[in-house]
């Protein structure tokens, strides 16, 4: 018994290791339970079954996309399932390679003589980087990710091989279209290109994007404006509310420009993504790889909301339209809107986001509630009027909220004061009688003419702000019997501080008003001045009661003691 149970430590010896033979040597007299070779694990959990002298290894590569962003200093992460069936014990080797289209090894992504050292201890799924960035000579294309894992040095060995193929492509967007989606999108015009007066540009949403890359140089590539380094979308939308971008020509600039768009509220405008065509190597411009024959499907996703499929395949050029899932213009106002997107690809498992693809742009929208102004220039909605109007309506989303808060806006924030030597028109020319009214808008915008301004003037300006933000304001003419003037009650005329007349002679008449109105006269507003608002608007005290959406007939009782009728009821005030 003591020569066999020797025998049994010397063979065992081999395999277990000085603790395991410690503890087969104390037998009797002792607390240690006797290895038998039936015995399963120990106390301690160690598995004291001997290990095989055989390794059948095998390795499977699983690229978390099917595609990888050509230049990207981001990682693409590529699983890799290691196993040996043959149950070897000890290190096994594994090597991961990128080989090239032509099957060269182009570099080296892992050479390590520990596998099982990436997963704590045993083979299981770790993960490894391929960095597009860090690799010399990628270009579009198909490339494989091939890795070989080794055995120890046991009596059979059988390493495993496998290898996936992972594209490269270069992926962005140049420039981003904005469609009327499920609402409406409102035209748009600059008044004065480079400066010049009278001078107009209307936005074509179909031919200039919301934002864009710059145009390339001859020979350059439209992505990149050197190897790895993407061109970037303006930081913040063209700040000029008169004029566009010009070149040192004169001509108009519209890439690499963000552009405004007006939306009528509530809309979830399309967006349209523009690929690139060519991305920039040290051998200069070549494809930006998109869509080559075998590559798998890309689409554009919006950060933030469902991603849906191109109706065609994207190709370099091509383009991919998406809705917004919210709207960005959920009332009146100004609104710059950081928009983030990313392009996934398809593989065996469905869609997965390509790393390093992140672009995002900052658009800016106008929320109206429409054009009510005219559709050909310069009688369309001015980017500095839609500009302010919608600032002093912000929040908003009655028209009869826009008109009020139009009416304050000009009264009391524009710096305008009533002519109070004649009530002379400044901005406001009518072609006959009162009719055909023209306000040189353009020159008002500048106060070329001054902050002096009469009735026509100001009705000119609330009808134009209100009826380029979709809220319509016509003109209507006040005038006593036979067409003559009329007698006023105390009013506080814009710019004044006080009720009373709104001349310096004192005088308490007028020849004629100029006032607006949505309805031929049922309501009316007016900027020009404040009325009574009290019971007696004939004598002091006076409140003060600015004219947003009074009926017809309560304006006048409060404008004069006497009995003026409108004239030129519903008319309307054209611009240049």
């Amino acid at each position: 018994m003591t020569v066999h149970r020797g025998a049994e430590v010397l063979v065992r010896s081999a395999v277990l290791g000085l603790g395991s033979i410690l503890a087969l040597l104390a037998g009797c007299g002792s607390n240690a339970t006797e290895a038998t070779d039936d015995a399963g694990p120990t106390e301690g959990g160690v598995d004291t079954a001997p290990p095989t002298d055989t390794c059948t290894a095998s390795v499977q590569v699983s690229p978390t996309a099917p595609l990888a962003q050509l230049g990207a200093k981001v990682a693409t992460k590529v699983q890799l399932t290691l196993a040996d069936t043959g149950g070897a014990a000890g290190p096994h080797p594994l090597k991961v390679v990128l080989v090239s289209p032509a099957g060269k090894e182009l570099a080296k992504l892992l050479d390590t003589p520990n596998a099982e050292s990436l997963t704590g201890g045993s083979l299981g799924k770790p993960f490894i980087d391929v960095v597009p960035g860090d690799v010399a000579g990628l270009a579009p294309g198909k490339y494989a990710i091939k890795a070989t894992l080794g055995c120890p040095a046991v009596a059979t060995a059988k390493p495993g091989e496998a290898q996936a193929d992972l594209f490269f492509a270069r992926l962005g967007a140049v420039s981003v279209g904005v469609g009327a989606g499920d609402g409406a999108r409102v035209p748009l015009m600059y008044h004065a290109i480079g400066g010049t007066q009278y001078a107009y540009y209307p936005i074509d949403g179909a031919k200039v994007a919301a934002t864009s890359f710059a145009d390339p140089a001859a020979g350059e590539a439209d992505l990149d404006s050197a190897p790895s380094t993407m061109r970037a979308f303006p930081a913040t939308p063209w700040a000029d509310l008169d004029t566009p971008k010009t070149a040192a020509d004169g001509s108009v600039v519209e890439d690499g420009v963000a552009y405004p768009v007006s939306l009528t509220l509530g809309t979830k405008p399309d967006l349209t993504f523009t690929l690139g065509k060519t991305t920039a190597t040290a051998a200069g411009a070549v494809a930006a790889g998109v869509g080559i024959a075998g590559a798998p499907a890309v689409r554009v996703a919006i950060d933030g909301q469902a991603a849906t499929d191109p109706a065609t395949a994207l190709v370099d050029g091509g383009a991919q339209t998406i809705r917004l899932a919210a709207s960005p213009v959920p009332t009146i106002g100004r609104f710059d809107v950081t928009v983030k997107w990313h392009f996934e690809a398809k593989g065996a498992a469905g869609w997965a986001p390509i790393a390093g693809t992140d672009q995002s742009a900052v658009l800016r929208f106008y929320g109206v509630l429409g054009n009510e102004q005219g559709t050909t220039a310069p009688n369309l909605p001015w980017v500095a009027v839609v500009d302010l109007g919608t600032k002093a309506a912000t929040g908003k989303a009655a028209a009869a909220d826009v008109r009020a808060a139009l009416v304050k806006e000009i009264y009391e924030n524009f710096g305008l004061k009533y002519d109070r030597k004649s009530g002379a028109s400044f901005y406001t020319t009518y072609s006959s009688g009162f009719g055909a009214a023209r306000f040189d808008l353009g020159l008002f915008l500048k106060r070329s003419r001054g902050t002096t301004v009469n009735c026509t003037d100001c009705a000119s300006i609330l009808s134009t702000y209100t009826n380029m933000l979709g809220v319509k304001l016509h003109y209507a003419i006040i005038q006593g019997s036979g067409t003559t003037g009329f007698s006023l009650n105390p009013i506080m005329g814009i710019g004044s501080t006080v009720f009373g007349s709104p001349f310096d002679s004192g005088r308490m008449s007028f020849n004629y008003h100029a006032v607006t109105t949505q309805d031929s006269t049922k309501t009316i507003n007016d900027a020009t001045l404040a009325v009574d608002g009290d019971t007696d608007p004939k004598t002091a005290p006076q409140t003060k009661l600015l004219v947003q959406d009074l009926t017809g007939t309560n304006y006048l009782t409060r404008l004069s003691p006497g009995t003026p009728a409108f004239t030129y009821a519903d008319q309307v005030t054209a611009v240049r």
